[in-house]
């Protein structure tokens, strides 16, 4: 019985992870400023990693992890954190932030869901782990602090994203 409560957690998180290499989604996204913005730019300028998060206000375990995520993203440098909210105004995302306080760089306005789309996010949250040759590697439907950063970021990091690993 245990056997087989463990095996399908296994299994049950294997589903909720997808490695992958495809290009970047070249969708037309928007700053809360107003400015037009898309992943190939940001990747291009940054020259590093992308963790990008797929959220909504009406999302509890959105919600739950931005904490997280603003933590992750003040201690990490060496990585571009990207939040794209899926549908919302900026004014609502405004009103959001202020109410839980959150202050987190790069949250983009998707109004028409497109990434979600193009990299097959049906689901919130949704983070994907882009390497920095503009390829994203890993989508978790999980929250972010129930996959473990060092996977994500040895998979982000390795030149070979299909060669499996003892740990995934």
């Amino acid at each position: 019985m245990a056997g087989g409560f463990v095996w399908s957690l296994a299994a049950g998180s294997m589903l909720l992870m997808e490695q992958q290499s495809r290009p970047l989604p070249k969708a037309p996204l928007i700053t809360l400023d107003g400015d037009p913005i898309n992943l190939p730019q940001i990747s291009q300028t940054s020259q590093q990693p992308l963790v990008v998060n797929l959220w909504a206000s009406w999302c509890p375990p959105c919600i739950r992890e931005m904490p997280v995520f603003e933590e992750v993203q003040r201690n990490e440098a060496e990585i571009t954190f990207v939040f794209i909210n899926q549908g919302e105004s900026p004014t609502h995302i405004d009103a959001f932030m202020n109410k839980h306080d959150f202050t987190l760089d790069n949250v983009w306005l998707d109004p028409r869901n497109a990434i979600g789309q193009a990299t097959g996010a049906h689901a919130m949250p949704t983070t994907l782990f882009m390497m920095p040759m503009g390829n994203w590697s890993i989508r978790t439907l999980a929250s972010f602090p129930a996959l473990p950063c060092n996977v994500a970021w040895n998979v982000c990091a390795d030149p070979h994203p299909y060669r499996s690993t003892s740990a995934v």
